[in-house]
C-alpha cells in the first residue's frame, strides 16, 4: 500500500466516525427532546390535579359558625369509630381560639384492637374534607389486644354568612 492510499483510508475512515458520530448525536438530541416533552406534560397536568385537589370542598369543613363545626367534627369522629369497630370514651371540642378562628379541634380517647384503631385513624383521614391528627398517644393495654388512643384532631372551618 502506498502513503497515498493510506491517506484516502484514514480520511475514509475519519469521514465514517464523523457521520456516525452526527447520527448518534441526532439520535441522543431526539431522545432528549421526546423525553423533555414527556416531563413537561407530566409536570402540566400534575399542576392541574393540584388545582383539583385545593378545592374547598376537600380540605375545609364548611359550617354556619364554630359550635356548628365542632358538632360536625364530633359527628364525623363518632361515624369513624362505629365504622371500624372502636369504642370511643370521650370526645371534647375545643373552644375558639381567637388567634386563629377557622381552626376546629377536638380532643378524644378510643380504645379497641391495633387493627381497628389503625382503621379508624385512617378513616379520619381518608376522606374529605382533610382532618390532621395533631397529637396521638398510643397506650397498649395489660393484655396487648387492647390499644387505646388519645388524639387531638383539627379541621379548618369556612364560616358561613354568620361568623363563628
Amino acid at each position: 500500500m502506498t502513503t497515498r492510499n493510506i491517506t484516502w483510508l484514514a480520511l475514509g475512515a475519519g469521514v465514517l466516525a464523523l457521520v456516525l458520530s452526527g447520527a448518534a448525536a441526532v439520535q441522543s438530541g431526539l431522545k432528549a427532546w421526546t423525553m423533555n416533552q414527556k416531563i413537561e406534560m407530566a409536570l402540566q397536568q400534575k399542576d392541574k390535579k393540584s388545582v383539583e385537589d385545593a378545592l374547598p370542598q376537600l380540605y375545609l369543613l364548611q359550617a354556619p359558625s364554630h359550635g356548628a363545626a365542632g358538632a360536625a367534627l364530633l359527628a364525623r369522629l363518632r361515624t369513624s369509630a362505629r365504622k371500624s369497630g372502636v369504642s370511643l370514651q370521650r370526645a371534647e371540642p375545643r373552644p375558639l381560639d381567637p388567634a386563629d378562628p377557622q381552626s376546629v379541634k377536638i380532643s378524644a380517647q378510643a380504645s379497641g384492637p391495633t387493627e381497628a384503631i389503625a382503621a379508624f385513624i385512617y378513616e379520619l383521614e381518608a376522606r374529605p374534607p382533610a382532618l390532621l391528627i395533631e397529637r396521638a398517644r398510643l397506650n397498649v393495654g395489660d393484655k396487648k389486644a387492647t390499644v387505646s388512643v388519645d388524639i387531638l384532631v383539627a379541621a379548618r372551618a369556612q364560616y358561613g354568612r354568620s361568623a363563628p
